[in-house]
């Protein structure tokens, strides 16, 4: 098991437990935007406006590609390297695929088409 030790100047304990508990989703997300995904540090992009936009764009992409990874797993038909991967890594990969090969995906695409009319999680985070 690994460790994670918090240091504090303002909180103690199970207090600075439970903040940093409430904080880990987001600096997931923002690891997925930076490195585990989407590269946004190689965009150099400094005007605010822009940079807000592309958060945006990119926070429907995580949501999208988070979503599709949790029907993945749900349905439970996942190769051994998938089952390593993240359930964002997952979507994400998944849908790039369909994306690039959709010849040979039909049925999954229509699947992916039809979660986007009817998903099956009403909050898919919890924070």
């Amino acid at each position: 098991d690994d460790f994670l030790f918090l240091a504090s100047n303002r909180f103690h304990g199970k207090e600075a437990r439970a903040l940093y508990r409430r904080r880990w989703g987001i600096e997931l997300v923002f690891s997925h935007f930076k490195k585990r995904g989407f590269d946004l540090e190689t965009t150099h992009m400094s005007d605010p406006d822009k940079i807000e936009k592309l958060f945006g764009v990119l926070t429907l992409a995580f949501i999208i590609s988070y979503g599709w990874g949790c029907e993945m797993k749900r349905k439970a038909t996942l190769t051994a390297p998938q089952k390593r991967k993240s359930i964002f890594r997952l979507g994400l990969d998944r849908i790039a695929q369909l994306l690039t090969h959709r010849e040979d995906f039909d049925e999954e695409i229509r699947a992916l088409l039809e979660w986007f009319e009817r998903p099956k999680y009403h909050s898919i985070f919890v924070v």
